[in-house]
């Protein structure tokens, strides 16, 4: 029998499919996978290069515009070193102040207050032969007068109580501490200075804004909590004196205007009429209206009266000096009517300058009042001119 065929050989298994492997929860929880791309050769070209860790910090790289708010800080004190030479303690505080935004900023905001501060100096020697302000010598300070005048101001202007916010915020306003440092700098420079004798206060004027960003700050934070009794008690103590004395003094001041626009006017005409030189202490509006020239019997626009011994309009004029100087006229200011018999002035409550030169020979023999002119209260000129 024919042998019996082998069976087909079984095809072989399908290897089975490896096991998917498990999802990773946390990648199904990115519903955008980024896809992989090649790396582009050409970019490494255009990144920045990755930060030196060892490489020091540098202080410019602020993102804050610092140099151009340091540039308009530099030329506003460049600009005070010709308007307010007492600001000048408050104004190197905030120099320092800039220089901790970087050394950028700092070397801009010194280099523009710098030449300010350098151009004034050069034009007092040009024109005054001295780098201090004229007013130092005509008006030496009096500490006396400036502590006195600096007490009335924390009353009068900080109202007493609006001392405490401004220490309060050194404390708890660290963004903000330099400037209860510039007010307190500033109050310290003005008794130095000896003060001022003009109403207002005006010495302080330029720091009130500084004044009122640093005391907001406490102030605001009382009000906001409950109770807020303490931020009222702040807000109202900082604020009942310097508007009690505003509304007191602002009659007066209103009248001196309106005195300036009536007599003072009329006066002013009156010298102009008669011609100069006029030899004066208040050498301001009168003098400018009358368009005369001055000599200034207190020294604050005369390097030579302004030298002489003496306090302020209380300089030891000789008659020689004055008689040199040959003056046309004479005003002279009296707290209380001047006696005047046969066109002679025979006495008069003014500065001790002015009573000097009334007292002076020369004086009394080749001038004769014009006129008196009761200003305002307490306060009447006497006119003099040159006999004719």
């Amino acid at each position: 029998p024919a042998p019996k065929a082998d069976p087909a050989p079984e095809a072989a298994p399908a290897p089975e499919a490896a096991p998917a492997p498990e999802a990773d929860p946390e990648a199904e929880a990115d519903p955008d996978p980024a896809p992989e791309t090649a790396p582009d050769p050409d970019a490494d070209a255009d990144a920045d290069p990755a930060p030196d860790p060892d490489a020091d910090p540098d202080p410019d790289a602020d993102p804050d515009p610092n140099t151009p708010r340091a540039a308009l800080t530099g030329l506003a004190i460049a600009a005070l070193a010709w308007l307010r030479p007492e600001l000048a303690p408050a104004a190197i505080v905030l120099l320092i102040h800039v220089s901790r935004r970087g050394r950028r900023a700092a070397a801009v905001a010194w280099t523009l207050a710098l030449a300010g501060a350098l151009s004034v100096v050069a034009f007092r020697l040009v024109m005054f032969g001295s780098p201090l302000p004229l007013s130092a010598q005509a008006k030496p300070p009096e500490l006396g007068h400036g502590a006195s005048y600096v007490a009335r101001a924390i009353l009068l202007v900080f109202g007493g109580l609006g001392v405490v916010p401004l220490a309060l915020s050194t404390r708890e306003d660290r963004d903000r501490r330099t400037w209860p440092v510039l007010v307190l700098v500033h109050a310290l420079a003005v008794g130095l200075a000896g003060g001022d004798w003009m109403p207002g206060f005006r010495l302080f004027v330029p720091v009130l804004p500084v004044y009122a960003l640093a005391a907001s700050g406490p102030v605001a934070r009382r009000l906001a909590r409950r109770p807020r009794l303490a931020g009222g008690a702040l807000l109202v103590g900082s604020l009942i004196l310097p508007l009690v004395a505003g509304a007191l003094t602002l009659p007066e001041l209103r009248a001196s205007g309106a005195a300036r626009r009536t007599r003072g006017r009329a006066l002013a005409a009156r010298i102009e009429a008669l011609g100069g030189p006029l030899a004066t202490v208040d050498v301001g509006y009168l003098a400018y209206r009358a368009g005369v020239e001055v000599v200034d019997l207190g020294g604050i626009t005369d390097p030579r009266v302004a030298r002489l011994p003496g306090g302020h309009a209380a300089k030891a004029l000789d008659p020689g000096m004055l008689r040199a100087r040959d003056p046309r006229l004479l005003l002279l200011h009296s707290t209380r009517p001047p006696r005047v018999v046969d066109g002679e002035l025979r006495a008069l409550a003014g500065h001790p300058v002015e009573e000097r030169v009334a007292r002076m020979r020369w004086v009394r023999t080749h001038f004769v009042v014009d006129r008196v002119v009761p200003y305002a209260p307490g306060y009447h000129y006497v006119l003099l001119r040159r006999r004719e």
